[in-house]
């Protein structure tokens, strides 16, 4: 059985790099920002898709593992999105080029 969206669909997008977020922030129209009690800023804005009109919560959280995990949790317990996301310009793949979309074979945990 399918789970219905929320009204209005929620989608949280991770970026690591200033740049990456820059390029989400684009799509966003009535952009705001937010900042969780711990420091994290969010900036959250609307997306129109062909049927849904989503928020979207952005989050940079820098280049490293640990502190990319603490700021997923965090954005999925502050918004509860239907979807998560990362975007990025996957500098740790050699075999990629610019326009190539990446997904993951595996995924452990978020």
């Amino acid at each position: 059985m399918l789970t219905p969206l929320p009204n209005p669909p929620r989608a949280a997008v991770i970026t690591a790099l200033p740049l990456e977020s820059d390029a989400v922030l684009e799509h966003l129209s009535s952009l705001r920002e937010l900042v969780h009690e711990a420091g994290t800023i969010y900036r959250v804005g609307t997306f129109d898709g062909l049927k849904h009109r989503w928020e979207v919560a952005t989050v940079t959280t820098g280049m490293h593992n640990v502190q990319a995990a603490i700021e997923t949790e965090r954005i999925i317990e502050q918004f509860g999105p239907s979807v998560v996301m990362f975007s990025g310009i996957a500098g740790g793949l050699k075999d990629v080029a610019l326009g190539d979309v990446v997904a993951a074979t595996k995924v452990y945990w978020y």
